[in-house]
């Protein structure tokens, strides 16, 4: 029951976060995506190691890819937002430049 309050609170930050534009589609597909390669690395190598003891190398490796992964992921996440940045304050000071000429 927990597990369902936690999905149903994190969609409802996600409407949120679209609602404000903070989170557009391609934003949001990314992470589906992030999160789908991760469970597709994770849990397969997780699995095997817990089956058999001599799969601990490629649980090690699996993990060490999933950590590279996301730093790489982390390192486009904020590419994207200092864009989006630099875009809002170009935009603001276009703003004030023409509400300042029309004065």
């Amino acid at each position: 029951m927990w597990e369902l309050f936690k999905v149903a609170w994190d969609l409802g930050v996600l409407r949120d976060g679209i609602r404000k534009g903070q989170l557009g589609w391609r934003k949001l597909l990314f992470a589906i995506g992030f999160a789908l390669l991760e469970y597709a690395i994770a849990v397969p190598a997780a699995l095997l190691y817990a089956k058999d003891a001599r799969y601990k190398p490629l649980f090690i490796a699996a993990m060490a890819l999933v950590v590279v992964l996301l730093i790489a992921f982390f390192w486009i996440a904020m590419r994207w937002y200092l864009q989006s940045v630099t875009a809002r304050r170009a935009a603001a000071a276009v703003q004030t430049t023409t509400d300042q000429g029309d004065a």
